[in-house]
Formats: structure tokens, sequence, C-alpha cells
């Protein structure tokens, strides 16, 4: 098999992309395992390839045989990200630099990508769905608790009522204790639920927040009548409105609740 495969060499070294010559020599490479030839040939047609759906398939074979032949993730990845320069936004190359940076750990790069695609997406429900990928990326992976913000404020510019984006988005607040931030996504959650107990529990956490946290007594009073407006007799509003009207004197508003 080597005089043919040196033969198809020499035709190929006249005409790059000669298809005959070129599947054959592949075809060779791969039955006799010669990975590193058969990468050198792909890399090859790929420089000369102008189609970018053709060099789109020809970059994505190139990474396939670097990870799963080769083990080399990091070149993987280097032709991942060449593939979707030529076809931005493709999931299924997106995907596969997912799959590889779990090897590569090329967090900052994926995030490029995910940027990159997110440009180039048409459909709202892609843009919010690697929306949502590239906060988490930024939160879970860069500790960019800022970018991971912005992200996830991105979604909700799409659709302001994600219900994942916003509960993401209300624990971040928190934990970077900023409050009037925390309390605004709180109101949105409160008002986009549909679900009485779900209104409950987020109504207590901002009635807490804007009470003890931002000392807006009467907002948090407004929002503790709310969630007894809610018809479930809730206990821990009644506590919390008996404690505010005793401690600021308004005995008339404790006869009323």
């Amino acid at each position: 098999w080597e005089a043919a495969s040196e033969a198809y060499l020499r035709v190929l070294s006249t005409d790059p992309l000669h298809e005959d010559a070129s599947e054959r020599l592949e075809s060779m490479y791969m039955e006799h395992e010669q990975w590193q030839r058969l990468v050198e040939l792909l890399a090859k047609r790929s420089e000369h390839t102008t189609d970018a759906v053709d060099k789109r398939d020809l970059l994505i074979r190139l990474a396939e045989v670097y990870e799963n032949q080769l083990e080399e993730y990091a070149y993987s990845f280097l032709y991942l990200q060449a593939a979707h320069r030529e076809a931005t936004g493709d999931s299924e190359v997106l995907e596969a630099l997912e799959r590889i940076s779990v090897q590569t750990e090329n967090w900052a790069e994926l995030l490029t990508e995910y940027q990159n695609a997110l440009n180039a997406f048409e459909d709202d429900e892609d843009k919010i769905d690697y929306g949502m990928k590239a906060a988490r990326l930024c939160r879970d992976r860069l500790t960019d608790t800022n970018g991971a913000i912005r992200a996830f404020r991105g979604v909700l510019a799409l659709a302001d009522d994600h219900e994942q984006a916003l509960l993401e988005l209300s624990d971040l607040y928190s934990n970077m204790e900023q409050w009037s931030e925390l309390a605004e996504v709180l109101f949105t959650r409160m008002d986009c639920s549909s679900d009485s107990f779900e209104q409950i529990e987020i109504g207590l956490k901002l009635g807490a927040t804007l009470r003890e946290k931002l000392s807006d007594i009467e907002r948090a009073v407004t929002v503790f009548r709310r969630v007894l407006d809610l018809g479930e007799s809730e206990g821990r509003s009644l506590d919390a409105l008996e404690m505010i009207f005793s401690d600021s004197s308004r005995w008339a508003d404790l006869i009323d609740v």
C-alpha cells in the first residue's frame, strides 16, 4: 500500500483537490491507522478548499481524528474553532467545542465561541439557549460574576419572564449582597409566577429584603400585604407585619392586621 499511497501523493502534489486520489489515500491511512499522515492530508485539503461547507466538514473531521485517534485535545479544539469560523452558530460544532473543553479547560475560548454564535444567531430561542450557557460558563468556570450577570440580563432582554434566568440572577445578586438589584428581580419573579405557593415564598424573601437590607418599610408592608391577599393565611407574613407596625408604633395598622 505504500507504493500506491506514494502514487496518490504525487497526484495531489499537482492537484491538491483531486477527489479520487484524496479519498483513496484517506481510506488507506485509516485502514493502516496512519493517523498522523491522515491529519496532514486533511489539513492540506482544508487549506486548498474554498467552499465554506466543505472546509467546515474537513475541519470537523480533523478535530475528530485528533480527539478520538490521537487524543490530542488541544489540536482538536483549535480545528473546531476554525470550523466555527466557517459556520458560526453551527450547533454540531458548538456541541463538539463544549465536549472538548472538558478535556482542555479552554473556558475563556469557549465563551468567545458562544459570544460569536450569539452575534450570528437570528432565532431568539438560540440566543436564549446560548445566553444561558454563556452566563453559567462565566459563573461556574470563569468565576466572572459580572459577566454572568450581563449574560443573564441579555437573556431577560429577550424574554423578561424567563424563570430560570430570573432565579439564577437573583441568587447571584443575593450572594453579592446587591440588595436593590435583588429586590428588582424578586418583584419580577413574583409578578411572573402563576403559582400561589411560589409567589408567597418569593414575596416573603422580597419583603424581608426590603425591610432588613434596604430599610424600605413602606414597600415591605405592601409586599407582605400582597402575600396575605393571596388567601393563604400566611403566618410568616402576619408576623412580619406585626413586627413592623409594633416597632414603628403604628397601632391602628397593627389592629387592622
